[in-house]
């Protein structure tokens, strides 16, 4: 059977495109089928990075095993019939209920389905399922502090305002954190210079990166609030009900913490 003609417009993905988005989508998906088939936690719900291992998260992963199934057994059956050459003469019949082996059925044809006719509408399903499949395999956790307002001025003359984009950083991303507003980046120290300055009192969250980044101390707000209301470290100024500190004051508290469980351990 000859390929149904598919044009591309101006806004619509090319074959090729739909063709790589396809794939992308398979392989999520293949990647995530094992943590699909174990989503559950072991005790404790401590993470393990096994199967089972997962915490819980909205989407039912027994649900979504299902969707998923069904709709590559309809893509492959649909493929087959429109593209049976596709498929060796001798190869063996295709299971539909064997997700893996269909995955290796539309990955390996992923070319032509780039110009099927169908492809626009394969591809709005496949991704869908890929994003679920992720959610459930690879769960987000937040490990963004947030550093304060970008102060940098935009514009020039009377049109000069300041940015004021919330500035976060990340475990990842520790030299060039960009202001999600105007795009300027520099490091944790360069932000916080930018910021609070080198001798203005900075509030809790303003800690945590400067432990980080001046001793690798890694303190959460948490254990800073907890250590600010025990007396341990002592504010200098409050602005609006916010605590501010002198960072020398912490630095010299958490040095001699620090000093103190390497006298234990030795």
């Amino acid at each position: 059977m000859t390929q149904p003609a598919a044009t591309a417009t101006r806004d619509e993905p090319t074959p090729a495109e739909y063709s790589a988005q396809i794939r992308r989508h398979l392989e999520t998906i293949r990647r995530a089928w094992l943590w699909l088939q174990f989503p559950t936690t072991t005790p404790g719900g401590a993470p393990t990075g096994k199967p089972g291992s997962r915490p819980p998260i909205p989407v039912d992963p027994l649900s979504l095993r299902a969707e998923i199934t069904h709709d590559l057994a309809y893509w492959c059956h649909a493929l087959l019939e429109d593209h049976p050459e596709g498929r060796r003469a001798d190869a063996p019949l295709l299971d539909l209920t064997d997700v893996p082996a269909m995955l290796e059925h539309l990955l390996a044809e992923t070319r032509w389905i780039g110009g099927w006719a169908f492809a626009k509408r394969m591809e709005d399903e496949l991704r869908y399922h890929a994003i679920d499949a992720r959610t459930i395999a690879w769960p987000r956790t937040s490990d963004s502090i947030f550093l304060g307002e970008c102060p940098v001025t935009i514009g020039a003359g009377g049109e000069a305002v300041t940015c004021g984009g919330r500035v976060r950083a990340t475990a990842r991303h520790v030299g060039d954190i960009p202001c999600p507003r105007c795009k300027t980046k520099d490091t944790i120290e360069g932000w916080l210079l930018r910021i609070v300055g080198t001798d203005r009192p900075v509030t809790i969250p303003q800690l945590v990166p400067i432990l980080a980044g001046r001793l690798g101390v890694r303190v959460d707000e948490r254990t800073l609030q907890r250590w600010h209301k025990a007396g341990r470290i002592t504010p200098c100024d409050g602005t609006e009900g916010k605590p501010l500190f002198d960072r020398r004051h912490v630095l010299t508290v958490v040095v001699a913490r620090e000093a103190m469980k390497g006298q234990r351990s030795a």
